[in-house]
Order: structure tokens, then C-alpha cells, then sequence
């Protein structure tokens, strides 16, 4: 490929640079197709987690708080309760 013909593509408004419909073939529209339902899910899944960072309470002031405690040496961490609540059996 020449450089000349590397600019001239470059240069070309965005609308020319566009495939046309009938220079796709089925199986292009297809890949395309299956392409554009394949990112659907995991658009929602971005939405869902959005909102539900959103929609979380506000926690900085316990935040700066252990962070005091551990700053000053006072934070005790109970590791059998962490243990517990790690395998989900929190009594």
C-alpha cells in the first residue's frame, strides 16, 4: 500500500469510509448481528452495578473511623469472627 493511498483514506469524510449495505453479505450482516446481541448483556450487567453502587449507603464516616483506629494502634480484629463470616456461618 502506498502512502498517498494511506492520507487519501485518512482524509476521507467518516460517511465515505462506511461499508453499504450491498457490499455486506448475509453471513457479515449476521457476525454483526450476533456481535451487537453478544454486548447487550453485558451493557445491563454494567447497568445493574451502576445503580447499585449508586443506590449503596454512604459508609465514609465509619471508613475514617476504622481508619483511625488502625492508625492509632487501637483496631483489634477478632480473626475467628472473620473466619466465620468468610464461610457464611455468622451465628
Amino acid at each position: 500500500m502506498k502512502i498517498n493511498d494511506i492520507t487519501s483514506r485518512l482524509l476521507k469524510p467518516a460517511d465515505q469510509e462506511k461499508p453499504s449495505a450491498a457490499r455486506t453479505t448475509p453471513s457479515d450482516r449476521e457476525k454483526i448481528a450476533k456481535e451487537a446481541l453478544d454486548i447487550s448483556p453485558a451493557v445491563a450487567r454494567v447497568r445493574e452495578l451502576v445503580t447499585k453502587v449508586l443506590d449503596s449507603p454512604d459508609d465514609s464516616g465509619r471508613v475514617e473511623a476504622l481508619k483511625e483506629k488502625i492508625a492509632k494502634g487501637e483496631y483489634v480484629l477478632d480473626s475467628r469472627l472473620l473466619a466465620r463470616r468468610m464461610l457464611g456461618k455468622d451465628d
